[in-house]
């Protein structure tokens, strides 16, 4: 109701009236909230359904079982794969052992004539530097024979 106002004179005169605009005003109130709920229960119930069709994409995109089984089927194989693998780098190693062990003699008695090599020239090095230094040593104590020492002063 528009004009609320102009009943009031009626107050007095005509209760029903009255209590008919009260209940009137009471009604449109709780229609009006009523609305509002059912305004954001319709937006939740879109929110929910929009997340629901997201959730069903994914789903639908996911692996199903079959996947999981040709997983576990190229697992099993790869893991034979590697036994197998090892297997013969083992009998590999085990056909090339005997190479090894005569590769590994001949480094080591190669080291041993590297390090006598070693030892050599570090000698040799030595008696040289040794050799020289006495050289030097007796050309800075020894004068020459035509040098006449210098008169000391007292």
């Amino acid at each position: 109701p528009m004009n609320i106002h102009r009943w009031r004179k009626l107050e007095g005169s005509d209760p029903s009236t009255y209590e008919m605009i009260q209940k009137i005003q009471t009604l449109q109130r709780r229609l009006i909230s009523k609305t509002e709920e059912v305004v954001s229960k319709e937006m939740s119930i879109q929110e929910k359904e929009k997340l629901y069709i997201d959730l069903k994409q994914i789903l639908a995109r996911q692996p199903g079982p079959e996947v999981a089984e040709q997983l576990q089927i190229y697992q099993q194989s790869l893991k034979d794969k590697t036994k197998q693998m090892k297997a013969n780098e083992l009998r590999a190693e085990h056909v090339r052992g005997p190479e090894l062990g005569v590769q590994i003699r001949d480094r080591d008695s190669c080291q041993r004539v590297a390090r006598c090599q070693e030892q050599v020239l570090h000698a040799e090095t030595k008696r040289t530097k040794s050799q020289r230094a006495r050289e030097a040593h007796d050309r800075w104590n020894d004068p020459p024979s035509d040098f006449i020492p210098a008169p000391r002063k007292r």
